[in-house]
């Protein structure tokens, strides 16, 4: 089915009224055995307990049926008409919940659905022996393009380490933090029988990844090696220098997760010279709708074309943003604190649900977006050069700026970024929700 419509009209209305009816719809006669589960959530005060709460509940002795009565129908009609009520509210609820699930918050994906003609290009630069450095700012999915090639492509065949955790080390330190480590992927569970053996090879002379590489070598194979947040090591050239050399070892595959951070750009340039870079792009229209909608298959749920066009829009083609709304807007419990209503679910979500979500204000779109809001202020305060925020500044109030009035140099990080984008011979902010946020951050 495809997930996609046009805005509502009268016969519209009427067809989703139609549909939400047969896919939640609750009849008392044909629905019994859908009904009468929820009898046994039914409390002696009058309240329904929820699932959770359930076996303290039967402990308690403050439950109204037990499951043999609610089997044989020893229970009140005027209870089985709250049991109707209750599944009315329930069965849509969790279905709802269920869906939002499918829309990944802030966590890594390591299957990604997206960004695939991106990840070809990475795999043709590691197979033809190119380390690379895979780049962006935070959240824009650089650790989950690492993970998802690694399921697309290399399988077991990875060793992948976050080193944050060793910023505060030595170099030699940091080596033999790593030596450990990648015993470990080596050895799996036989790495806890081979302490003393493992302890020699860590306090020897020897580089891990040159012990790595000529194993792999004598096995005739490669492995597929990523270091994630190298950024803790931007005061640390001597470490970056040592992770760098890496590319001479030729039976491992390098890829190199490195934040953009203007402060450091001229050291990364010069340490790391040699290798191919691939800063993660937004994503297309296309791939927008295919986020929002493949979680879709086999339900009645859809989104008009104008309300994928106003998220894309809106985020900025950025994956994680997009799953904000989307989760935001199938969530029972995300959003009820704004109001005393139940939260309005629908068959068909238009370009106004959207546009009601992007006009709150900022401590609001906070809520909804998670860490993007604190995100977007980071990145704007640490990671741009004077100069670049004076040209996101200049966007913002003129909405586009032609190419020639922008010195390339310095707007080409805003491109690499997704901050800005280029089209029809003009440049503009990517994303109306950044664009928000840091007008009003700037004036506040």
């Amino acid at each position: 089915m495809e997930h996609i419509t046009e805005p509502d009209n009268q016969e519209q209305v009427k067809s989703n009224a139609l549909l939400w009816e047969e896919t939640f719809g609750i009849d008392p006669e044909r629905d019994i055995e859908k009904i009468r589960p929820f009898l046994k959530y039914l409390t002696k005060f009058g309240r329904f307990c929820s699932k959770w709460d359930y076996s303290t509940q039967k402990k308690a002795g403050y439950l109204k049926y037990t499951e043999e009565e609610i089997e044989e129908g020893k229970y009140d009609l005027a209870d089985f008409q709250l049991a109707i009520e209750e599944a009315r509210r329930e069965i849509p609820e969790e279905f709802f919940s269920n869906l939002a699930g499918k829309y990944e918050q802030a966590r890594v994906v390591a299957d990604s659905i997206v960004r695939l003609d991106q990840e070809k290009d990475i795999i043709d630069d590691l197979n033809n022996h190119k380390p690379v450095l895979i780049r962006g700012n935070w959240r824009i999915g650089k650790t989950s393009m690492v993970w998802s090639l690694k399921t697309h492509k290399y399988g077991k065949d990875l060793f992948f380490e976050d080193v944050a955790m060793y910023s505060s080390e030595s170099l030699d330190s940091f080596k033999k933090a790593l030596f450990h480590e990648i015993l470990r992927t080596l050895q799996g569970p036989d790495s806890e029988t081979n302490i003393e053996e493992n302890r020699k090879l860590i306090e020897s002379d020897q580089d891990p990844f040159e012990y790595l590489n000529k194993l792999l070598e004598s096995k005739g194979k490669t492995m597929y090696v990523s270091l994630d947040e190298v950024i803790a090591f931007a005061k640390k050239p001597e470490i970056l220098e040592y992770i760098a050399q890496l590319k001479k070892y030729p039976n491992i595959k390098l890829a190199i997760v490195l934040h953009r951070y203007y402060e450091f750009e001229q050291q990364f340039a010069k340490i790391f010279k040699d290798f191919e870079t691939h800063f993660v792009k937004a994503l297309t229209f296309e791939e927008v709708k295919l986020l929002i909608t493949k979680p879709l298959k086999n339900t009645p749920i859809k989104f008009t074309a104008g309300a994928i066009q106003k998220i894309y829009e809106i985020t900025g083609g950025r994956p994680m943003e997009i799953n904000n709304i989307c989760h935001y807007l199938f969530d029972p419990h995300h959003g009820r604190h704004e109001s005393d209503d139940k939260k309005e679910y629908k068959i068909i979500y238009e370009e106004s649900d959207i546009d009601n979500i992007i006009g709150r204000d900022t401590w609001e779109l906070k809520d909804i977006f998670q860490s993007a809001v604190d995100n977007y202020r980071r990145v704007y305060s640490r990671s741009m050069s004077k100069e670049e925020k004076l040209v996101i500044g200049k966007l913002i109030k003129e909405k586009q700026i032609p190419i020639a009035d922008i010195d390339q140099a310095t707007i080409q990080p805003l491109i690499d970024t997704t901050f800005v984008k280029k089209t029809d011979g003009n440049y503009s902010i990517n994303g109306s929700l950044f664009a928000k946020v840091v007008e009003e951050w700037v004036e506040s």
